[in-house]
């Protein structure tokens, strides 16, 4: 596409059909787009320059409906398809969380059991052991940096968790047409978090 013509169909969408200047500024479909664009005002219009269907647009009301109504009509169909697309990745994502299999359902709660068994090792196993061995050796705990890194990972897993399953409910409340209390919410995250 002419580059002159992108500014031209993003100051169509600003007039007629403004969520569209997003998909023509930040998209990597912008100029498939604009072309699309354009073309639907040549063929309301029934010109072939684009800046006499501008004019045309501007000048007939009955045309600039119609080029809005192909613009609207094509925006559903892109959202339609935009939608499509996160489907499939909700689906693929669900089927891994569902299926169990793998580090994927897996590695939040086995990092959780480590990391107590780890803490449990470092600081109270090694000494029980050093005792009952009647050992001089002076041991090296693990660098609390190291303990600071996986807490974080940890945390934010748990979290995210959490509020997955706030928005989850809220969602499911919100379509039953209920309300729920703070307290609901608090005792929803610690579920989360503890993935019940």
């Amino acid at each position: 596409m002419i580059p002159f013509l992108i500014p031209i169909a993003m100051q169509l969408a600003a007039k007629f059909a403004p969520s569209l200047v997003g998909k023509l500024t930040g998209s990597d479909k912008a100029e498939q787009i604009a072309e699309k664009v354009i073309g639907f005002a040549k063929e309301v219009t029934g010109e072939e320059s684009p800046e006499n269907a501008v004019k045309v647009l501007d000048a007939n009301p009955e045309m600039a409906l119609k080029f809005q109504q192909a613009l609207y009509t094509y925006q559903l169909g892109l959202e339609q398809e935009y939608t499509k697309q996160i489907e499939a990745v909700n689906r693929t994502m669900q089927t891994e969380v569902i299926s169990g299999k793998g580090l994927t359902a897996f590695w939040r709660p086995f990092n959780g059991i480590l990391f107590g068994c780890t803490l449990f090792l470092d600081y109270v196993g090694s000494q029980i052991i050093l005792a009952l061995a009647e050992s001089t050796f002076v041991w090296q705990h693990i660098p609390a940096g190291v303990y600071m890194l996986w807490t974080g990972v940890l945390g934010v897993a748990a979290v995210s968790r959490g509020k997955e399953k706030i928005t989850n409910i809220r969602t499911t409340a919100a379509l039953n047409g209920t309300a729920l209390g703070n307290l609901e919410l608090l005792k929803e995250f610690g579920k989360g978090i503890l993935r019940k």
